[in-house]
């Protein structure tokens, strides 16, 4: 775990050519019970950013990770860090694209859910318009049929206001 932090804090690679004697005694127990014989830990730096670290360790040999083998795998390093910048790039893309998509969903539900209230508003207004323009002319046919039986019931009945009643409901 020292060695991960130091590499990351430092971003240089940490080459342990002898585990057993270059690693803290702390460390030791862990490292023979597991036989490591030689480790190495690899930042992946881009643009100066540490965005990840390669830690190898090797059971079978010491001083494994020479001068020639490490200069190699920094190279490889650096397309690894570069890939990963990239493939978070893209996973961040799509992350956005993913959120856009839902959001567009989203607002299309809204703009339908808005069209039906207002459809459901304009007949509402429209019921009660019509309504009202059947309402009026029922009005008077009542009003002209009530006034006409009242003077039918008289006792002396008009039968001249009665017609203009009955006259103004049929027109």
């Amino acid at each position: 775990l020292s060695v991960l932090y130091a590499t990351a804090r430092t971003a240089k690679p940490l080459v342990i050519d002898d585990a057993m004697r270059q690693c803290p005694i702390a460390h030791r127990a862990d490292l023979s019970n597991r036989h490591i014989k030689s480790m190495l830990c690899l930042p992946l730096v881009k643009q100066g950013n540490v965005l990840a670290l390669l830690y190898l360790e090797n059971k079978h040999t010491s001083r494994l990770f020479d001068h020639k083998k490490l200069t190699m795998l920094e190279l490889l390093a650096s397309q690894a860090a570069m890939s990963l910048y990239t493939a978070r790039i893209y996973a961040h893309a799509l992350e956005e694209s993913r959120l856009r998509a839902k959001t567009e969903l989203e607002l299309s539900a809204s703009q339908a859910e808005l069209a039906r209230s207002t459809h459901s508003a304009v007949l509402g207004e429209l019921a009660a318009s019509i309504a009202h323009e059947i309402s009026q002319p029922l009005l008077s046919i009542m009003t002209n049929s009530a006034a006409s039986l009242s003077w039918l019931n008289r006792e002396d009945p008009d039968l001249e206001e009665v017609r203009t009643g009955l006259h103004d409901i049929c027109v």
